[in-house]
């Protein structure tokens, strides 16, 4: 998974003592099947035959290898066989059952239903018809968690861990803003107070608070990785303004889209990097503007302005596909990014809520 550590292991025999003598060892990836090894991920470890590594978040890659080279000497390896890497940010979005595709899901009176895509349908009861959905990967494997918000107290249920209970927030008027933002793939309980501005967060990596003041009240958290660090930044989006604490370059400010606009970012071009994007209601339609990172602006007119804005990756291709749910009928409307075709199908009923828009601000 990008944006993570892992471990790497190679073979020392032979290679420590003389003739090759190598005390040390250069690590690099290659993403096009061993041709090349732009990446460096140690530029220079203990020949030990082991060093954990952070891995890049990469689009979803699947032709991945690992050149191990002296440093002092012309001895190199290459792994065997080539791995994946896959997108960190998008795989968790409404992915119930960790195969790395969105699933349509919805929330009714207290029950959340899930189309599985690989796992099939399943409803679960969990927390009451007017709660706040914070669906995520509280305990990080890959598998989203039902999950809901009342009056500063958090209801979890993790799919491996358990039931969690956590009071994190003030009863009123705070706004919950989950996301990881300690990169060790697990959601963290987080915060926005309007009043002060200021972001509360529960580390899930070591049970410790970390507090942040950025932005006013009035303003509305955009929290997404805009930096491709694998952390969760601080974000506000203010009359078509999105400022940014970003953790790797600081405070930024972008401005795109008008006030009013429904706010859907996520990250579309597969880079690892949240893109600041809108839907804009008009003429009862819904036109959508997208700033990808990577791939350049786009512009699309998709839904009408009465569905709910649910974009998520439903094909597995680790960009974000631009889709709508439309509770009148119960149908989704996607736009799938890996073949750029028209994908509609039926799943919920008037009066149901989307899980995927419940990760939108």
């Amino acid at each position: 998974l990008g944006g993570g550590n892992h471990n790497v292991t190679w073979d020392v025999a032979g290679t420590t003592a003389a003739p090759f003598s190598v005390a040390n060892v250069k690590i690099s990836l290659s993403t096009d099947g061993g041709q090349t090894f732009p990446t460096v991920l140690s530029a220079s470890t203990a020949n030990d035959g082991s060093e954990s590594v952070a891995i890049p978040v990469l689009p979803n890659t699947t032709t991945c290898r690992i050149k191990i080279e002296a440093i002092g000497n012309i001895f190199f390896d290459i792994s065997d066989a080539n791995f994946t890497i896959t997108g960190a940010l998008l795989a968790k979005i409404a992915d119930f059952d960790g195969d790395g595709r969105s699933d349509l899901s919805i929330f009714r009176n207290g029950a959340w239903m899930v189309n599985r895509s690989t796992a099939g349908f399943n409803s679960f009861s969990w927390g009451l018809a007017s709660d706040r959905l914070v669906p995520g990967d509280y305990d990080g494997d890959a598998k989203t968690d039902y999950a809901v918000y009342r009056n500063g107290v958090w209801y979890i249920q993790r799919s491996t861990a358990g039931a969690l209970t956590v009071s994190w927030g003030a009863a009123s008027n705070d706004i919950p803003v989950p996301a990881d933002y300690d990169g060790d793939q697990k959601t963290d309980v987080a915060v926005w107070r309007p009043a002060s501005g200021t972001w509360y967060v529960l580390r899930s990596s070591n049970g410790t608070a970390l507090t942040q003041t950025f932005g006013t009240n009035g303003d509305i958290p955009v929290a997404g990785n805009y930096d491709t660090d694998a952390l969760a930044d601080f974000a506000v989006f203010r009359n078509g303004v999105w400022y940014q604490l970003r953790t790797t370059g600081g405070a930024t400010a972008q401005s795109f889209g008008l006030a009013g606009d429904t706010l859907v970012p996520a990250d579309y071009d597969g880079d690892g990097r949240t893109d600041l994007a809108v839907a804009r209601a008009s003429g009862g339609l819904f036109t959508w503007y997208i700033q990808r990172s990577t791939a350049g602006f786009q512009q699309l007119q998709w839904g009408l302005s009465t569905d709910q804005a649910s974009p998520g990756d439903y094909d597995g291709d680790g960009k974000a596909d631009v889709t709508v749910f439309r509770p009148a009928d119960g149908s989704w409307t996607m736009k799938l990014s890996s073949n750029n075709s028209l994908l509609i199908q039926t799943f919920g009923q008037n009066g149901d809520a989307s899980v995927p828009e419940a990760y939108l601000p």
